[in-house]
């Protein structure tokens, strides 16, 4: 089992790389407001070290947001509120795994057919083409290793 730190700031990422920790979720909401914004995942993504899997958390809504967030260095993301404040979560899951199965194919195609890419892309076009989806209230999208682009 791989424990996930979950920083909110950059006094919390400095405290969880240091403990040796080598995955880290960046929380987007400010608990204390309660606001979401994406910025907060895209100022600590560059203070963390490349060997960090890196999870974006909280207010991830489209396609435009993973693919921002990819580029920045994510690896991973995880959704929620998106699918539970959705009229159809399943239809909002559906769609999102269409985008990432599109992401992860294009990224497959630039590190190769045995990356850890192509694995994820495989992946979602089974959830895809058999149109089972995780009910829960979370759902996290991330390749099964390390080996990512």
């Amino acid at each position: 089992v791989a424990g996930l730190g979950e920083v909110h700031d950059e006094r919390e990422l400095e405290a969880a790389l240091e403990s040796g920790a080598d995955s880290v979720g960046v929380n987007n909401r400010n608990l204390h407001s309660f606001q979401v914004t994406l910025e907060t995942s895209l100022r600590l993504v560059e203070k963390m070290p490349a060997g960090v899997i890196k999870v974006a958390e909280s207010g991830i809504h489209s396609r435009a947001d993973v693919e921002r967030l990819s580029a920045a260095g994510f690896h991973a993301f995880l959704v929620g509120e998106h699918l539970m404040k959705s009229a159809d979560p399943a239809a909002a899951a559906s769609s999102l795994l269409a985008q990432m199965g599109q992401i992860a194919q294009l990224a497959a195609n630039a590190a190769g057919t045995n990356s850890a890419w192509q694995t994820l892309a495989n992946d979602i076009h089974k959830l895809n083409d058999t149109g089972q989806h995780d009910s829960g209230d979370h759902a996290a999208f991330a390749p099964h290793t390390h080996d990512v682009a």
